[in-house]
């Protein structure tokens, strides 16, 4: 009997065991979808690192387009470039505030370097016993001296062989033909080609203020002839300053026309 017993016990034992050692069913496990990355936008490609190892970004700034004259005017101006020995008569014109011209006496300008000689018609006085037809300036120095060489004349007869100084700024040449281009901006247009003071000559014309300048370039030289500033009244052009440069010479001045002669002495 107590050996059924103990059989039917093993038995059972056996079973639980096998029971317990059978596969194990896996954890239900949920699945969860992940949304696809937005793409990013495309990094800037790095062209320098730091000694730290951090990539430096360079900004690129775009460069602005470089402005430059119409072929026709350059082509002018390279003539003229460089010039540092050349002649002219001056002669000007201004209106005044109340509308009337100012006429400015002409003279021959002499230009040689540094060096610069005018020369009036007529002797300009500097007192009651002292004038003067030729004035020497120095514009490296800023020195201004002046001579009456007018031989024969009443005017210069107590002032002849006497050298006089006067003031610099007094006497500095208020533009020249180099000074009038150097003005000119790349709006400028020719507009046509005439004849002026005997030498042909190309028109040009740009903006100014309210109103406009008109200048008259001489096609061998390369020099003005003439400036000429307007402006406006309803459609209606006003003449107010007039610049003439005529009878133009180049590279024919000696050092001695541009400098006092020996023969002259300060004036005690």
């Amino acid at each position: 009997m107590k050996s059924k017993i103990l059989f039917v016990a093993s038995l059972v034992l056996v079973l639980f065991l096998v029971a317990s050692c059978g596969p194990k069913t896996a954890p239900e496990t949920t699945t969860v979808v992940q949304p696809e990355p937005t793409p990013a936008s495309e990094p800037t490609e790095p062209t320098e690192t730091s000694d730290t190892g951090q990539v430096e970004v360079v900004e690129t700034v775009p460069t602005k387009p470089t402005q430059s004259y119409a072929s026709e005017i350059q082509e002018l101006l390279d003539k003229a470039e460089g010039t540092t020995n050349y002649q002219y008569f001056f002669e000007g014109l201004k209106k005044n505030p109340y509308g009337s011209d100012i006429t400015f006496q002409g003279y021959w300008v002499y230009i040689k370097g540094d060096k610069i000689k005018k020369v009036y018609s007529d002797p300009l006085k500097i007192s009651s016993d002292a004038f003067y037809n030729e004035v020497y300036l120095d514009t490296a120095e800023k020195t201004a001296q002046a001579i009456c060489s007018k031989q024969g004349s009443l005017l210069c007869e107590d002032s002849y062989g006497k050298i006089f100084s006067l003031e610099y700024y007094n006497e500095v040449l208020p533009m020249t033909p180099l000074s009038v281009l150097e003005k000119v901006p790349y709006s400028v247009k020719k507009v046509g080609d005439v004849t002026f003071a005997n030498r042909q000559v190309a028109v040009w014309e740009y903006d100014q203020g309210n109103g406009f300048v008109r200048l008259m370039v001489d096609k061998y030289y390369g020099l003005p002839l003439k400036y000429e500033v307007y402006t406006w009244d309803d459609d209606v052009e006003v003449l107010q300053e007039r610049y003439t440069f005529t009878k133009p010479g180049v590279d024919k001045l000696k050092n001695a026309d541009v400098n006092i002669p020996d023969e002259y002495q300060p004036a005690e």
